[in-house]
């Protein structure tokens, strides 16, 4: 299950934007049923990227929904890229990054 923070936060965008749960599923490129699940909180389990697909399609910055604390847009860009790469793809662009700026 997602925390409750997410599915609401979801389903309390989509409604804000005037988007039946179709329109949400066809711009976010989901199913309908995953979309419903989400917003009532019961999904055992969601790719990351499939999340990340939804939260883009509603423009929900990644800081509101992991609770990350307010961060600049190319950190939040920055954030979303490195998430949706596979585990390892992430932890060797995150060791690049970290010995660049390092």
């Amino acid at each position: 299950m997602l925390p409750n923070n997410i599915s609401h936060q979801i389903r309390s965008k989509r409604r804000l934007l005037n988007l039946t749960i179709e329109e949400l599923a066809e711009k976010s490129d989901t199913s309908v049923a995953l979309i419903s699940r989400i917003e009532r909180n019961v999904v055992d389990s969601v790719s990351l990227s499939k999340l990340i697909a939804v939260i883009d399609a509603l423009a929900i910055p990644m800081s509101d929904i992991f609770g990350v604390p307010n961060v600049d847009n190319q950190t939040n860009e920055l954030w979303g890229y490195l998430m949706s790469l596979s585990a390892s793809e992430r932890q060797e662009k995150a060791s690049a990054i970290l010995k660049l700026v390092k």
